[in-house]
């Protein structure tokens, strides 16, 4: 959890396009200790800003269909989606981490 959690703040402080990814697969995964890594995920996840709207399909279809959630975890996704809407448009395309 920890060590998932701290590889996509380091990927998303990078703007590595392989942690866009990830950080949306942890906010909505539903492994062991998913209330311990959700704020982390959901930060990591905002600071790919316009980037993250590609997550937002995604980020919708969980919140909609996967009622088994409890309301903590909706509250916090509802929140990081309406975040990711209102972000600008990205300008520079992710760079992958063997680019860089």
């Amino acid at each position: 959890n920890k060590f998932q959690t701290s590889c996509t703040e380091v990927l998303a402080h990078l703007e590595a396009a392989e942690g866009l990814e990830a950080a949306t697969a942890l906010l909505i995964s539903d492994a062991w200790g998913r209330n311990s890594r959700l704020p982390a995920a959901a930060q990591s996840l905002l600071k790919y800003g316009g980037h993250a709207k590609v997550s937002l399909p995604k980020l919708r279809k969980c919140l909609k269909e996967d009622y088994q959630k409890d309301s903590k975890w909706k509250t916090l996704l509802r929140e990081t989606i309406a975040k990711i809407e209102k972000a600008p448009a990205a300008r520079d395309k992710l760079r992958s981490v063997k680019e860089m």
